[in-house]
């Protein structure tokens, strides 16, 4: 569902990159001025060193899942900016694989200023636990959508009713379609779907995974848009057995993702209100 928010507000990339870019501009000017200072090559590209240094953060991050500790972001770095730093070989000299050892003692130069090495070291790691910070923050701190409502059925009567796709055109006014695309089209967990939506923000089709499917309890898939640091959005249809003949739908979503902050206010003013039309219409259906 996140994802197809993101992906019809475009204005939620640019707004992130604006974000990350004030973010970054500090980081950057830091590294112009120690390239101008002679501390790094001529050659040294600031907006390349900078991306070495997120790109490493966000692999641990992201993939393998390693911490990001300050001793860590010290050690990248450091690494990195000795990489970048003039060498005092001649122009076009080589090294051979026995001189590799002493690359770092090469890299050191007299003009150096240890002040402003350690200025940029502690900037750059700031920035990128402060990166880190938010990433995290952001898929621990989800948004949630809810809406319920009572229906006078059973809990078969609304599965039925619900995992029914091919009826959806009819009378759906959020998931306008929706099928199981996997082998078999079974709906079952690990399940992949196929889903056209329609809120106030527009069209939008996506691709979730079902995650659980139990018979007139439980419907929940998980929806993508990128790496799940972007957004994430987990939807969840719940039955609950309030009595002989009348059951509780409750249909929810849960975002995160670093997009998730500057699409709240567009998710509860244009989606939510197509989860109630959805309880409503579905009720309609089940005891029509």
């Amino acid at each position: 569902m996140v994802d197809a928010a993101a992906a019809r507000h475009a204005d939620v990339g640019a707004t992130v990159q604006e974000m990350f870019a004030r973010r970054n501009a500090l980081v950057l000017a830091l590294l112009q001025t120690a390239k101008e200072a002679g501390e790094l090559r001529s050659d040294a590209e600031p907006e390349v060193v900078f991306d070495q240094l997120a790109g490493a953060l966000y692999y641990r991050l992201l993939v393998t899942g390693q911490p990001i500790d300050t001793a860590y972001v010290h050690r990248l770095v450091t690494s990195a900016l000795t990489g970048a730093a003039p060498s005092t070989r001649g122009a076009g000299e080589t090294m051979t694989h026995a001189q590799l050892p002493t690359r770092v003692a090469e890299t050191e130069t007299p003009s150096a200023s240890p002040r402003r090495r350690r200025r940029l070291l502690a900037v750059l790691s700031g920035l990128l636990a402060v990166l880190a910070g938010y990433t995290l923050w952001t898929n621990i701190r989800p948004v949630t959508l809810t809406a319920s409502t009572e229906i006078d059925a059973t809990p078969d009567q609304v599965w039925r009713v619900l995992t029914d796709f091919a009826t959806y055109p009819r009378w759906n006014p959020f998931m306008t379609s929706a099928q199981v695309t996997s082998s078999g089209g079974v709906l079952a967990k690990g399940a992949r779907m196929r889903i056209h939506l329609h809120d106030a923000g527009g069209d939008m089709t996506f691709t979730p995974e079902v995650l659980t499917a139990r018979p007139g309890r439980e419907l929940r898939w998980l929806g993508k848009a990128g790496p799940g640091w972007i957004a994430d959005g987990e939807h969840r249809f719940r039955i609950e057995q309030l009595g002989p003949h009348r059951v509780r739908l409750t249909q929810s979503e849960r975002f995160t993702g670093v997009a998730v902050p500057f699409i709240e206010g567009q998710l509860k003013s244009n989606t939510l209100p197509q989860f109630s039309a959805m309880n409503k219409a579905l009720a309609q259906r089940a005891t029509g």
